[in-house]
């Protein structure tokens, strides 16, 4: 019988841990298909809620707002998806320069586990590359990674993002 106490706490320690993993994933996709370029960021239900929360208490807003429910909340999965649109840029980078890349917010929905964020923007033919910045959730968790993976021409090239990095480029 100890074993299975022992055994019981131990599964429970880990489930606990199991959401904790600290880590989003941003694919930016040049679709030849639509002729636009399409970012797709992937957060954890639970983290993205937890994240919600602490930006509900900064701005003193946690009574207006009852409790935070991106499964069954269309209006916070809104608010999380601008708050991601205030933490992800793009710059297209030139030869003698960079420019901002124009992001439009598409929206934002929940697959089980998972909430997604969508953006779209049109590509810029004549950039040599792209600057990123992928900040979203490293202010809640030290070890937050963000992985932002680039894919054109049916190449995938990846940025790994962590606390107190911010701007990283890829020449194309």
């Amino acid at each position: 019988m100890r074993w299975f106490v022992a055994l019981a706490f131990s599964l429970l320690s880990l489930s606990s841990q199991a959401h904790q993993l600290n880590a989003a994933v941003t694919t930016v996709l040049f679709n030849p298909r639509s002729g636009q370029l399409e970012i797709m960021h992937k957060f954890f239900v639970h983290d993205a809620e937890h994240a919600l929360r602490h930006l509900h208490k900064e701005a003193g807003a946690a009574q207006q707002h009852g409790s935070v429910d991106l499964l069954q909340n269309e209006q916070n999965r809104a608010e999380f998806a601008d708050y991601v649109a205030t933490e992800f840029e793009l710059q297209w980078l030139y030869a003698d320069g960079s420019k901002a890349v124009s992001l439009t917010l598409v929206g934002a929905e929940v697959d089980g586990n998972n909430l997604w964020v969508y953006q779209e923007a049109s590509p810029d033919n004549t950039a040599i590359g792209l600057k990123v910045r992928q900040n979203s959730l490293q202010q809640f968790w030290a070890k937050q990674v963000n992985l932002v993976n680039i894919e054109r021409d049916g190449q995938v090239r990846s940025l790994q993002f962590r606390k107190g990095q911010s701007w990283q480029q890829l020449l194309f």
